[in-house]
């Protein structure tokens, strides 16, 4: 049985498409990591950064986004909020809710990760070539187009 499985996931495209996923993941830390001279992304901070913005959202909202308890996305807050990346403030519409938005020292940090993405795709275009790269892009684009137009209703119908 094991084996079985084994040899599905070497087949599968999703499974290809995750370790992908990862693989620049890692290879975005470790180039971002190199300019700040230390660890500073880590892959907690990776997937909540791009949910934030100069105007704020609500802590519930990122653990909806996200997944996650409150808790799990307080604490990594209060990483940003050490690194000077971020700030909290009451959120105007709602006193009880707390808006989490980026600050100048953020937007800049946010800056130096899509340029790490960057650089992690200047590398594949070098090892890949630009025809076979755009060529790739488009064929990702149509798959991303796919999900939105509901490939994702499979997993809520629970059908192959």
């Amino acid at each position: 049985m094991w084996e079985e499985i084994c040899r599905r996931r070497e087949r599968s495209i999703c499974d290809l498409l995750l370790e992908c996923a990862r693989l620049v993941d890692q290879a975005g830390q470790a180039h971002l990591n190199s300019r700040f001279g230390k660890k500073v992304a880590t892959p907690a901070l990776m997937r909540i950064v791009p949910y934030l913005t100069p105007e704020g959202v609500r802590i519930t909202e990122l653990a909806t986004r996200l997944d996650v308890s409150k808790q799990a996305v307080q604490k990594v807050v209060s990483v940003l909020l050490k690194l000077g990346f971020a700030r909290v403030r009451v959120d105007p519409s709602d006193h009880r809710a707390r808006l989490v938005s980026l600050t100048p020292a953020g937007v800049r940090a946010y800056g130096l990760g899509v340029d790490s993405l960057d650089a992690v795709e200047a590398n594949l275009r070098a090892r890949l070539g630009d025809d076979r790269l755009t060529e790739f892009a488009d064929y990702l684009k149509d798959v991303k187009l796919a999900f939105l137009a509901g490939l994702q209703d499979v997993a809520i119908r629970g059908e192959p």
